[in-house]
């Protein structure tokens, strides 16, 4: 019997890979990544301002808001 690989645990390991992977880019000083330039931006304009925010935090809220907006547009 052939196994499946369930499409949401790819997704999500994919968010947490590229989050990952800006991490060490940050430390690094090679800069950040076009894909997760957007969150990162937002990261570090929101946390000055509000302590708790976190770069994964903006990573995932972006990502949510970008996967509802998905779907609002398909279901049309």
């Amino acid at each position: 019997m052939k196994k499946k690989f369930s499409s949401e645990l790819a997704y999500v390991l994919g968010i947490v890979l590229v989050a990952l992977g800006v991490v060490f880019m940050e430390k690094a000083d090679f800069g950040v990544s076009m894909v997760v330039a957007p969150a990162y931006l937002l990261y570090r304009w929101l946390s000055p301002v509000w302590r708790f925010v976190t770069f994964g935090m903006v990573e995932y809220c972006l990502q949510a808001v970008l996967l509802l907006l998905m779907v609002l547009e398909i279901r049309r």
